[in-house]
């Protein structure tokens, strides 16, 4: 099963940011990041914007968050 939360969690680490500078390269509220994370089903879109911005491939970013 996919986690979105772990695979963001992960990626946040690495890069060293937190939601805020993820929502700030999104060009999207961090209101809405954080909606996508905690009240679950992100678009495609969503996921792989995420994904693009962390610079891996959708698939690599998904194995992230699989448990």
């Amino acid at each position: 099963m996919f986690k979105l939360k772990k695979a963001v969690k992960v990626c946040l680490a690495k890069n060293e940011w937190n939601m805020e500078d993820l929502a700030k390269s999104l060009c999207k509220p961090k209101a809405t990041v954080n909606s996508a994370l905690y009240n679950g089903n992100p678009t495609l879109s969503t996921l792989n914007d995420m994904a693009k911005e962390f610079k891996l491939p959708l698939s690599e970013f998904i194995s992230l968050g699989e448990e």
